[in-house]
């Protein structure tokens, strides 16, 4: 792998991630996954990497990231959305590093994201998809729905889509299509065989897929503009790509259907008004 793959293979490793039928953990004499001192090393490996010169805030920023690692593979529970914004909000106070303008940062952030695609339910992958897209923290909600059934959003004036900058809602499509690419790019490597691979790229989609969504219906609001035809052209080129990686796991998902049309139909729009 190239340096960008192994940053968000060692990410990966950072939440304990034990794939079964993987190939990246050890094993103590009893043949059990040894995931916290890979975790550790992950962290350590990670903290040095965002910052290779000051050794005291290299061992903060690890100390950071082992916790974490911790609270989202604890054996009480899946994690729940609270729990992730709890820990971004207590880094943020530390200061340790500029989080929000920092791109290596939210790279591990979208490492942890292919590694926790069983662990961390629909609210929480939405809340740090969009931290990684904006830098904001969405407000933590109860996932009411899974896999397939996607409700249509309701435009509540609180709600932090609403708020969005048309910027703000690309890159956030655009971080879902980076996160399933990644996927792809690093899951021949995780696993032995095809197969799984696949099922491991379309459970990161089944996740992903609700946050992004909401940043594509939201940006198909605002005003056309004379330039947006090649911004539509291209989204509808990237949904329809972003649809069969892996493999189309999305058979009668209505919502998925009706947004690629009004996509394809946004750029017949802009053509006939602006020629």
């Amino acid at each position: 792998m190239n340096f960008p793959e192994w940053f968000y293979f060692a990410a990966i490793l950072l939440v304990g991630a034990s794939f079964s039928d993987s190939c990246i953990c050890s094993v103590n004499g009893d043949n059990q996954p040894l995931t916290s001192s890979i975790s550790v090393n992950a962290a350590r490996y990670i903290a040095w990497i965002l910052d290779p010169i000051d050794e005291s805030v290299c061992s903060l920023l690890s100390g950071k990231l082992e916790n974490l690692s911790r609270a989202l593979f604890n054996k009480q529970s899946v994690c729940q959305g609270q729990t992730i914004r709890l820990w971004l909000e207590e880094l943020e106070d530390a200061k340790i590093i500029d989080m929000k303008n920092n791109v290596m940062f939210r790279r591990v952030i979208l490492g942890m994201l292919i590694g926790c695609s069983d662990a961390i339910r629909e609210d929480g992958y939405e809340l740090l998809l969009h931290y990684v897209a904006t830098g904001k923290l969405l407000r933590s909600t109860e996932s009411q729905h899974a896999g397939l059934k996607h409700k249509r959003r309701n435009h509540e004036p609180n709600d932090p889509i609403d708020k969005c900058s048309r910027k703000e809602l690309v890159t956030g499509a655009c971080i879902v299509f980076n996160l399933t690419d990644i996927a792809e790019k690093i899951s021949d490597s995780l696993f032995e065989t095809r197969e799984i691979a696949v099922d491991f790229i379309c459970k990161v989609k089944l996740k992903a897929v609700g946050y992004l969504l909401k940043c594509v219906k939201r940006l198909l609001e605002f005003e056309i503009g004379e330039n947006d035809d090649i911004l539509f052209k291209d989204l509808h080129r990237r949904m329809l790509r972003w649809r069969h990686q892996g493999k189309d796991v999305f058979h009668g998902c209505k919502d998925l259907d009706d947004t690629i049309n009004v996509i394809a139909n946004f750029s017949w729009i802009v053509f006939l008004l602006y020629g």
